[in-house]
């Protein structure tokens, strides 16, 4: 009778580490399944947030020819600043980048600390301003420089960037809470 105890409990036991394995089995299938729920729950939250973001598009710039004159009447003084449209803030070392007509790269020239730049360039059309920065950029499509008035002289092209979701392997970039006031703010101002 001994020996069929015996062989009863290694029988339990065997069962017990069966049915411990398969509820630690299930459990991490149940973590698995709902941690892919999330992410997918979590990149659509993005999608939204970056829909949001385009629709609400408050990037913009200014072009102003000045009264300046330049010494030089084949060139023209392009200065301004850059700021991101969401939040006023200075974006760090914006490129501001001036393609000719074959939509080559003539000129570039970077903003300071303060978000200025000012750039001296020969007079005529470019097929594009380009300003960018890490996540944010502004394009200005065709224009034709220093054609207006006797001397061509200056012209100052203020930028508004629009931020943008950039994904560097796994990490995101996400709006600040302040980047979101300020696009709902400038979405209502622009309803009045």
């Amino acid at each position: 009778m001994n020996q069929l105890t015996k062989r009863q409990m290694i029988l339990v036991k065997t069962i017990n580490k069966h049915i411990i394995a398969f509820i630690l089995l299930s459990v991490l299938v149940i973590l698995l399944i709902s941690s892919c729920s999330t992410a997918k729950t979590y990149q659509e939250l993005e999608d939204e947030r970056q829909a949001k973001v385009l629709k609400n598009n408050c990037a913009g710039y200014t072009l102003n020819y000045t009264d300046k004159v330049s010494e030089e009447r084949d060139s023209v003084t392009i200065y301004g600043k850059v700021r991101y449209c969401s939040t006023k803030e200075i974006p760090p070392k914006t490129k501001i980048s001036f393609y000719g007509t074959n939509d080559s790269l003539k000129y570039q020239t970077e903003t300071n600390e303060k978000g200025y730049y000012e750039i001296k360039v020969t007079n005529g059309p470019y097929s594009r301003i380009q300003a960018d920065c890490y996540g944010a950029s502004l394009v200005i499509p065709s224009v034709n420089l220093g054609t207006v008035g006797d001397a061509g002289g200056a012209m100052n092209i203020d930028m508004k960037l629009l931020r943008h979701f950039m994904h560097v392997f796994v990490h995101s970039m996400e709006l600040t809470r302040k980047d979101i006031r300020q696009i709902k703010k400038n979405r209502n101002r622009s309803k009045h």
